[in-house]
């Protein structure tokens, strides 16, 4: 499945891509910001292919409009889906996203603010915004 980061643009308010300048630096949490709002839609489609690869529906078209704390919802509550960290599929999406154990294990650790699935998801988030950042920054 080939799904153009363009089709979610219409649900956001971006900044025209040719004014927009990659920083230096990829973005390192979900906090409002130009660059997050510029990399949302590559890293929608990554998420949902990575969620897919693993063995979880994530269908995200049409069910966020405006930010990413929408998304934050929806990959908090397909991670609830999974069982958490007692299972074998949380475990395999963790893998596939590139984010090791030991961050989850840490935020385990925590005490508790945000809830567990929430504070997940906002790692899985910025771990694609990053990849969304980097294949941008690197694009031949």
């Amino acid at each position: 499945m080939n799904i153009d980061p363009d089709s979610y643009r219409e649900n956001f308010e971006f900044l025209p891509m040719e004014n927009f300048q990659l920083p230096e630096i990829p973005p390192s949490s979900i906090a409002e910001s130009e660059l997050v709002n510029y990399l949302l839609p590559d890293a929608i489609v990554l998420l949902e292919n990575d969620f897919l690869i693993s063995g979880i529906e994530l269908k995200i078209a049409g069910k966020i409009y405006g930010d990413v704390f929408d998304l934050r919802e929806l990959v908090a509550k397909a991670i609830t889906k999974t069982g958490g960290p007692a299972s074998e599929q949380f475990y395999r999406l963790l893998y596939r996203i590139d984010i090791p154990e030991t961050k989850v294990k840490e935020l385990l650790n925590e005490a508790p603010g945000e809830p567990f699935e929430i504070r997940v998801a906002e790692l899985i988030i910025i771990r694609a915004l990053q990849k969304a950042y980097f294949r941008r920054k690197f694009k031949s």
